[in-house]
Order: structure tokens, then sequence, then C-alpha cells
């Protein structure tokens, strides 16, 4: 038969044992919720850094195919479900060559230039300050003016079958 004592000393045990699990749970449960709230918080800025990506080459593209000028712009908004989204275009433009332009069907000669613009399109997400930056030299062949539109350069028919990629129909 047990003493008194003996069933105090088990039963303060018991209640020591059940502190402690209890404490290592609580420390486990706050380890496991920190891991995931990371995990959490990894996967949302990895979203919005490949929605910058992705919107960066839309706006690049809309450039080469002439739909957007490529020359330097404010920040605007996208439309929805972007409008958290900033874009704006900067560009420099290098002349490579200037020359004259002989034609095979005797038409009379002219100064042409060729050369390339350096398009930067930036994409910012103000509310986790990411800026996504995406640089590409667009070529451009024009008559006299180095600043002409990248659309000029493009033939018309191929700009027609770029254009028809985004359109519905």
């Amino acid at each position: 038969m047990m003493s008194r004592l003996q069933r105090r000393r088990r039963k303060g045990a018991l209640l020591l044992e059940t502190v402690l699990a209890l404490g290592l749970l609580v420390a486990a449960a706050s380890v496991i919720v920190g891991g995931l709230s990371s995990s959490v918080k990894g996967a949302e800025r990895l979203r919005v850094e490949a929605h910058a990506a992705n919107l960066a080459v839309t706006v690049h593209s809309r450039v080469a195919i002439g739909e957007l000028d490529a020359v330097n712009s404010t920040a605007e908004n996208f439309g929805a479900p972007f409008r958290d989204f900033t874009w704006e275009v900067k560009t420099v433009t290098s002349t490579a060559l200037e020359g004259e332009t002989e034609y095979s069907d005797g038409a009379a000669s002219r100064p042409e230039t060729v050369g390339s613009k350096s398009v930067e399109v930036v994409i910012r997400h103000p509310e986790t300050g990411i800026v996504h930056r995406l640089t590409r030299f667009l070529p451009f062949f024009g008559v006299g003016d180095p600043e002409l539109r990248v659309r000029e350069s493009l033939d018309p028919g191929r700009v027609r079958g770029i254009k028809s990629l985004f359109q519905d129909g």
C-alpha cells in the first residue's frame, strides 16, 4: 500500500510531465506555424514577381509590334486584374550607321539611318516593392531621323500577323 506522501509525489510528477509535454507541443507548433507563414509569403512574392516578368514581356512585345510608341513614358497603371502594377517605357537610341542608300531601280539615293533603340520596360508593384526591368534592343531603319518610331522598321504584313495573336477571334 502506498503512503499519502508517495501518492502526492506521483501526482506531482504526472503534473510536471503534462506541463512539459504541453510546452514542447506549443514550441513545436510555433515553429511549424512560423515556417508555414514564411512559405506563404515567399509563394506570394514569387507569384507577384512572375506577374511582373510576364507583364514586362507583354509591354515590350506591344512596343515591338508598334502598338505602343517606343518613347519615354511616365508610370501608368495596368487595367484589371493588374491594377496594383505600374509600367513605364524608357528608350535610348543609338545610331550604328548613317549613309546613302543606292537603289538598283535607279531611284534617287537618300540618307538613311540604321540603328537600334534600347527599350527598357519597368514594372513596379508598390505594395511589395518589387521592381522588374526588361531591356531589349529593337532595330530601326529609317530615312534621315534616328528618332523614328520602331513600328516604322517592321514589315506591315509581319505586324498584322503578330497583332492577330493578341486579338480575340
